[in-house]
């Protein structure tokens, strides 16, 4: 079905391929995206009626089974079979990689193409994410046990990437722990000592390929009156902006709406896709869209976030369940 699509978007675009590289340093999402296979290093060309995945010596002996062919040369196999009108994932290519493939053909950003492509999930890719975000609900809830015992936000952080990769799942990305002070940053990198306050703890694991997102706060000692009534201002600007998820909403129109609540502390958007990558482009919203809602305040030494996946639908399914109450340790 994707690669249909995509083919059906050549002949729209009077493209004979589109070309995609993806190696260890620069992976290209599409490459998974398209083929549901997990290849450190291949080119994947796709014309109008055929598809041609090739892998060096190394990782043909670890994919053989699957409908992969070896090369010892794949720009010789691009030459051959890509045509003079290529399109090209121009966001992923180094320059030495885009001026050879302009020596073959003319080449065509399909970048924006493809991301519109891969917004709306398919019933598949919608299960495994939903399952990504269960299997971090569960982590969530086993690291609230673990808590006492971690010292500092690096020891956190550590826990999370442990747990996730025994686990047998991926990272998502590196996990943000910001405690005290450091939670006015929204991607402050753990490593100081806890700090008393509140802790921003955001995360997320990928599963075939998907993958989850999510942010709670903890409070670290006891919070004081206007720490509790700031941090329910949160929750309650989360939520009404899940009941206002629908097909054709805005999410800018959603960020306009926790700004207005939140004021000037509220520094970042509202939200952004996921997918095979953790944050993909998301303008007007379609049904089968997933998405994050994540409003948040920053400032005067405290930062709280607290974000969820949301699937669109008729309107929104919440697909992280862990608890937003407030957890103080």
């Amino acid at each position: 079905m994707r690669v249909k699509e995509l083919q059906a978007m050549l002949k729209k675009k009077k493209l004979d391929s589109a070309v995609f590289l993806t190696t260890m340093e620069k992976p290209d999402p599409n490459v998974r995206y398209l083929t549901q296979l997990d290849t450190h290093i291949s080119c994947l060309i796709i014309t109008k009626k055929d598809v041609h995945h090739f892998v060096p010596g190394f990782e043909y002996e670890r994919m053989k089974k699957e409908n992969v062919r070896h090369t010892t040369d794949w720009w010789k196999d691009i030459k051959k079979l890509a045509g003079k009108k290529i399109g090209i994932n121009e966001t992923i290519l180094s320059v030495a990689e885009k001026e050879k493939l302009q020596k073959v053909g003319d080449c065509t950003s399909l970048s924006k193409d493809l991301f519109t492509l891969r917004s709306k999930k398919t019933e598949e890719e919608q299960d495994r994410i939903r399952k990504a975000c269960m299997l971090t609900d569960s982590l969530w809830r086993r690291l609230l046990i673990s808590l006492p015992t971690l010292t500092t936000e690096l020891d956190i952080a550590q826990w999370l990437e442990r747990e996730i990769k025994q686990a047998g799942l991926g990272v998502a990305f590196p996990p943000v722990v910001a405690s005290g002070g450091n939670a006015m940053h929204p991607h402050h990198e753990p490593g100081n000592e806890l700090q008393p306050g509140f802790c921003v703890i955001d995360f997320g694991v990928v599963y075939k390929g998907y993958m989850s997102d999510m942010t709670r706060t903890v409070h670290l000692g006891t919070p004081s009156f206007k720490d509790r009534a700031l941090y329910n201002k949160v929750i309650k600007v989360q939520q009404a902006c899940i009941k206002k998820v629908a097909p054709g909403v805005k999410l800018k129109e959603l960020t306009a709406y926790a700004k207005k609540r939140l004021g000037k502390q509220f520094i970042h958007g509202i939200g952004h896709g996921v997918g095979v990558e953790i944050h993909e482009p998301v303008d007007k919203l379609k049904k089968g869209m997933v998405v994050t809602i994540e409003p948040g305040v920053y400032g005067q030494d405290r930062g709280i976030r607290i974000e969820d996946t949301v699937l669109v639908a008729g309107g929104a399914e919440v697909l992280t369940a862990s608890s937003r109450e407030l957890f103080v340790l």
